[in-house]
């Protein structure tokens, strides 16, 4: 089954200029302090699940909960950090797991706080009717500063980032 794209919901936030050199830094700080411990998946470093406990983010997040069709933030809702250096690319996934938790995810999304040309496209998959045809809808024009917000259950990827500088952003889901 498909997400359709009305289901993408995409905004951009009119603070990004003002708050994203500080999400930067918070970024890089949480880098520093859990290099071994957090999740490497080819050469794509994601921090643990934890900012949605980083006071300093809250801003970011009340503004996406605010947008149409936003998520609830209350208990389940966990945000994390990707950095994708050069030739980085994310492996086809969902944010929805079986038993990891109640209630199950509802809703997944992703700020982009650095976003160089040329980056890594967000590219949504799936299996259309009974012939197993795959559908892709790629997102290659997201800037920084602006939030993609999307069914949980939709399996998506990230192309290969091509730049030098690295693409940061915040992924989070919610129930």
């Amino acid at each position: 089954m498909g997400t359709p794209i009305k289901e993408i919901k995409r905004a951009r936030w009119h603070q990004a200029e003002k708050w994203n050199p500080v999400i930067r830094g918070i970024v890089e700080d949480v880098r520093r302090s859990w290099p071994a411990s957090a999740l490497k998946v080819g050469g794509t470093w994601a921090s643990p699940k934890i900012l949605h406990h980083v006071d300093d983010l809250h801003p970011l997040f009340e503004w996406i909960a605010g947008q149409p069709g936003g998520p609830i933030l209350r208990e389940g809702f966990v945000a994390w950090a990707l950095i994708l250096e050069q030739n980085d690319g994310v492996a086809n996934h969902r944010h929805v797991k079986a038993g990891e938790r109640l209630p199950p995810n509802r809703l997944a999304g992703v700020y982009y706080v650095a976003l160089p040309a040329h980056s890594g496209a967000l590219v949504f998959s799936s299996i259309q009717g009974p012939s197993g045809h795959v559908a892709e809808c790629f997102i290659e024009d997201a800037v920084e500063g602006e939030s993609i917000t999307f069914p949980a259950d939709a399996r998506h990827y990230v192309t290969r980032h091509q730049p030098v500088e690295p693409r940061i952003s915040i992924s989070w889901s919610a129930p």
